[in-house]
Protein backbone atom coordinates (compact mmCIF):
# COMPACT_ATOMS: atom_id res chain seq x y z
CA UNK A 1 0.00 0.00 0.00
CA UNK A 2 1.68 3.56 -0.87
CA UNK A 3 2.28 5.61 1.80
CA UNK A 4 -1.01 8.36 2.12
CA UNK A 5 1.85 11.39 1.57
CA UNK A 6 3.47 9.81 -1.42
CA UNK A 7 1.64 10.05 -5.50
CA UNK A 8 1.10 7.00 -7.22
CA UNK A 9 2.60 6.08 -10.47
CA UNK A 10 -0.12 6.43 -13.23
CA UNK A 11 -0.95 3.07 -15.20
CA UNK A 12 -0.35 3.22 -18.78
CA UNK A 13 1.07 -0.22 -20.95
CA UNK A 14 2.62 -0.16 -24.44
CA UNK A 15 1.17 -3.12 -26.93
CA UNK A 16 2.45 -2.47 -30.03
CA UNK A 17 -0.50 -3.67 -33.11
CA UNK A 18 -3.39 -4.17 -31.28
CA UNK A 19 -6.31 -1.94 -30.01
CA UNK A 20 -5.66 1.19 -28.48
CA UNK A 21 -7.10 2.75 -25.20
CA UNK A 22 -6.70 6.69 -24.12
CA UNK A 23 -7.30 7.97 -20.75
CA UNK A 24 -7.69 11.45 -20.08
CA UNK A 25 -8.37 13.74 -17.30
CA UNK A 26 -8.04 14.70 -13.89
CA UNK A 27 -6.64 12.99 -10.73
CA UNK A 28 -9.64 10.08 -10.86
CA UNK A 29 -8.27 9.58 -14.23
CA UNK A 30 -4.47 9.29 -13.05
CA UNK A 31 -5.62 7.04 -10.38
CA UNK A 32 -4.83 8.67 -7.35
CA UNK A 33 -6.34 6.94 -3.68
CA UNK A 34 -5.56 3.56 -5.40
CA UNK A 35 -3.16 0.89 -3.47
CA UNK A 36 -1.60 0.12 -6.63
CA UNK A 37 -1.52 1.88 -10.55
CA UNK A 38 -3.48 -1.90 -11.34
CA UNK A 39 -6.47 -0.59 -9.14
CA UNK A 40 -7.15 1.87 -11.01
CA UNK A 41 -9.99 2.46 -13.60
CA UNK A 42 -6.47 2.16 -16.29
CA UNK A 43 -4.96 -0.59 -14.63
CA UNK A 44 -8.31 -2.56 -14.56
CA UNK A 45 -8.52 -1.78 -18.31
CA UNK A 46 -5.06 -3.16 -19.21
CA UNK A 47 -5.85 -6.69 -17.34
CA UNK A 48 -9.20 -7.00 -18.86
CA UNK A 49 -7.84 -6.09 -21.94
CA UNK A 50 -4.52 -7.96 -22.01
CA UNK A 51 -3.39 -7.03 -25.44
CA UNK A 52 -4.92 -3.44 -25.36
CA UNK A 53 -2.26 -0.37 -25.37
CA UNK A 54 -3.46 2.05 -22.38
CA UNK A 55 -2.01 5.34 -22.86
CA UNK A 56 -3.03 7.47 -19.35
CA UNK A 57 -1.79 11.73 -20.15
CA UNK A 58 -4.06 12.24 -16.73
CA UNK A 59 -2.90 14.90 -14.60
CA UNK A 60 -3.36 15.90 -11.32
CA UNK A 61 -5.69 18.93 -10.65
CA UNK A 62 -6.83 18.96 -14.09
CA UNK A 63 -10.46 20.45 -15.03
CA UNK A 64 -11.96 20.30 -17.77
CA UNK A 65 -10.33 23.39 -19.95
CA UNK A 66 -6.60 21.14 -20.13
CA UNK A 67 -8.42 17.80 -21.28
CA UNK A 68 -7.75 19.17 -24.62
CA UNK A 69 -3.67 19.51 -24.05
CA UNK A 70 -3.87 16.02 -22.85
CA UNK A 71 -5.39 14.89 -26.29
CA UNK A 72 -3.05 16.28 -28.19
CA UNK A 73 -0.11 15.03 -25.61
CA UNK A 74 -1.44 11.67 -26.88
CA UNK A 75 -0.17 12.05 -30.63
CA UNK A 76 -2.02 11.54 -33.76
CA UNK A 77 -2.50 7.82 -33.71
CA UNK A 78 -6.00 7.05 -33.21
CA UNK A 79 -7.85 5.43 -30.52
CA UNK A 80 -10.44 2.63 -30.01
CA UNK A 81 -11.86 3.98 -26.89
CA UNK A 82 -11.53 7.11 -24.92
CA UNK A 83 -12.62 7.73 -21.63
CA UNK A 84 -12.54 10.77 -19.78
CA UNK A 85 -12.49 11.94 -16.35
CA UNK A 86 -13.45 15.26 -15.55
CA UNK A 87 -15.73 17.73 -13.97
CA UNK A 88 -14.77 17.34 -10.28
CA UNK A 89 -12.30 19.96 -10.45
CA UNK A 90 -14.49 22.92 -12.32
CA UNK A 91 -17.42 21.69 -9.53
CA UNK A 92 -14.96 23.35 -6.32
CA UNK A 93 -12.80 25.95 -8.94
CA UNK A 94 -15.85 27.21 -9.42
CA UNK A 95 -15.19 27.37 -13.06
CA UNK A 96 -17.64 29.87 -15.16
CA UNK A 97 -20.39 27.55 -16.03
CA UNK A 98 -20.61 29.54 -19.74
CA UNK A 99 -16.72 28.69 -20.09
CA UNK A 100 -17.27 25.08 -18.90
CA UNK A 101 -19.65 24.58 -21.51
CA UNK A 102 -17.75 25.48 -24.52
CA UNK A 103 -14.48 23.62 -23.73
CA UNK A 104 -16.55 20.97 -22.72
CA UNK A 105 -17.93 20.52 -26.05
CA UNK A 106 -14.58 21.28 -27.69
CA UNK A 107 -13.27 18.50 -25.39
CA UNK A 108 -15.70 15.69 -26.37
CA UNK A 109 -15.43 16.84 -30.38
CA UNK A 110 -11.65 16.11 -30.49
CA UNK A 111 -11.43 13.21 -28.76
CA UNK A 112 -14.96 12.16 -31.22
CA UNK A 113 -12.41 12.32 -33.98
CA UNK A 114 -9.51 10.69 -32.67
CA UNK A 115 -11.62 7.37 -31.51
CA UNK A 116 -14.41 7.30 -34.78
CA UNK A 117 -16.67 9.14 -32.02
CA UNK A 118 -16.25 5.99 -29.12
CA UNK A 119 -15.82 7.98 -25.86
CA UNK A 120 -17.22 7.66 -22.53
CA UNK A 121 -17.53 10.68 -19.94
CA UNK A 122 -17.21 9.58 -16.49
CA UNK A 123 -18.25 12.20 -14.05
CA UNK A 124 -17.31 12.25 -10.21
CA UNK A 125 -21.03 13.00 -9.11
CA UNK A 126 -19.94 12.38 -5.40
CA UNK A 127 -17.75 15.41 -4.42
CA UNK A 128 -20.02 17.15 -2.52
CA UNK A 129 -20.14 14.25 -0.38
CA UNK A 130 -16.24 13.56 0.35
CA UNK A 131 -15.70 13.06 3.80
CA UNK A 132 -12.75 15.44 3.63
CA UNK A 133 -15.28 18.16 3.42
CA UNK A 134 -16.99 19.98 6.52
CA UNK A 135 -20.65 19.74 6.45
CA UNK A 136 -21.49 23.26 5.21
CA UNK A 137 -18.93 22.80 2.30
CA UNK A 138 -20.43 19.68 1.81
CA UNK A 139 -23.58 21.79 0.86
CA UNK A 140 -22.17 24.36 -1.19
CA UNK A 141 -20.37 21.87 -3.69
CA UNK A 142 -23.28 19.71 -3.53
CA UNK A 143 -25.09 22.74 -5.06
CA UNK A 144 -22.27 23.17 -7.60
CA UNK A 145 -22.21 19.48 -7.92
CA UNK A 146 -25.86 19.73 -9.89
CA UNK A 147 -25.35 22.73 -11.95
CA UNK A 148 -22.01 21.42 -13.16
CA UNK A 149 -23.89 17.39 -13.65
CA UNK A 150 -26.61 19.98 -15.47
CA UNK A 151 -24.13 21.14 -18.13
CA UNK A 152 -22.82 17.57 -18.47
CA UNK A 153 -26.26 16.10 -19.27
CA UNK A 154 -26.88 18.93 -21.59
CA UNK A 155 -23.55 18.96 -24.09
CA UNK A 156 -22.95 14.61 -24.08
CA UNK A 157 -26.62 13.99 -24.76
CA UNK A 158 -26.49 16.85 -28.04
CA UNK A 159 -23.10 14.58 -28.39
CA UNK A 160 -24.73 11.33 -28.28
CA UNK A 161 -22.13 10.59 -25.98
CA UNK A 162 -22.38 8.02 -23.13
CA UNK A 163 -21.91 9.78 -19.36
CA UNK A 164 -21.08 7.63 -16.43
CA UNK A 165 -22.26 9.23 -12.93
CA UNK A 166 -20.45 7.80 -10.65
CA UNK A 167 -22.82 7.73 -7.99
CA UNK A 168 -22.99 4.30 -8.05
CA UNK A 169 -26.66 4.35 -8.03
CA UNK A 170 -29.09 5.36 -10.49
CA UNK A 171 -29.22 8.50 -11.91
CA UNK A 172 -29.98 11.68 -9.78
CA UNK A 173 -29.59 9.17 -6.78
CA UNK A 174 -29.13 11.01 -3.45
CA UNK A 175 -26.19 10.90 -1.25
CA UNK A 176 -27.38 8.44 0.61
CA UNK A 177 -28.06 6.26 -1.60
CA UNK A 178 -24.56 6.54 -2.52
CA UNK A 179 -22.25 3.14 -1.41
CA UNK A 180 -19.17 5.56 -0.52
CA UNK A 181 -21.43 8.05 1.67
CA UNK A 182 -22.76 4.91 3.45
CA UNK A 183 -19.52 3.25 4.21
CA UNK A 184 -17.00 5.86 3.60
CA UNK A 185 -14.00 3.98 5.10
CA UNK A 186 -14.62 0.91 3.17
CA UNK A 187 -14.10 3.47 -0.30
CA UNK A 188 -12.73 6.36 0.43
CA UNK A 189 -8.56 6.65 0.54
CA UNK A 190 -7.28 7.61 3.04
CA UNK A 191 -6.68 11.61 1.89
CA UNK A 192 -10.96 10.66 2.51
CA UNK A 193 -11.74 12.44 -0.95
CA UNK A 194 -10.25 9.87 -3.74
CA UNK A 195 -11.73 6.46 -4.25
CA UNK A 196 -9.38 3.87 -2.74
CA UNK A 197 -8.77 0.81 -4.81
CA UNK A 198 -12.23 -0.60 -3.56
CA UNK A 199 -13.86 2.77 -4.70
CA UNK A 200 -12.35 2.42 -7.90
CA UNK A 201 -13.72 -1.35 -8.62
CA UNK A 202 -17.23 -0.16 -8.08
CA UNK A 203 -16.33 2.50 -10.32
CA UNK A 204 -14.91 0.23 -13.20
CA UNK A 205 -18.00 -1.99 -12.82
CA UNK A 206 -20.48 0.76 -13.55
CA UNK A 207 -18.00 2.26 -15.87
CA UNK A 208 -18.16 -1.61 -17.55
CA UNK A 209 -22.00 -1.85 -17.69
CA UNK A 210 -22.38 1.51 -19.67
CA UNK A 211 -19.60 -0.01 -22.01
CA UNK A 212 -21.94 -3.03 -22.66
CA UNK A 213 -25.06 -1.31 -22.88
CA UNK A 214 -23.45 1.03 -25.79
CA UNK A 215 -21.45 -1.84 -27.61
CA UNK A 216 -17.98 -0.30 -26.56
CA UNK A 217 -16.56 -3.18 -25.33
CA UNK A 218 -14.38 -5.10 -28.48
CA UNK A 219 -12.53 -8.08 -28.81
CA UNK A 220 -8.78 -8.13 -29.27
Amino acid sequence: MHLPWRRPKSYSVLREGGKRILIIGDSTAYGMGADRPEDSIAGRLGHDFPRTEIVNTAVNGSVTKNGIDQLRRAGEKPFDLILIFTGANDIWHFTRLSALERDFRNLLEEAGKKSSHRVIVLFYANLGAAPIFPGPIRGLLGGRTELVHDVFVRVTSSLEIPLVELYTGKEKDSFRSNPFFDNPETYYARDRMHPNSEGYRLWYNRMWAEMVARNLTFKE
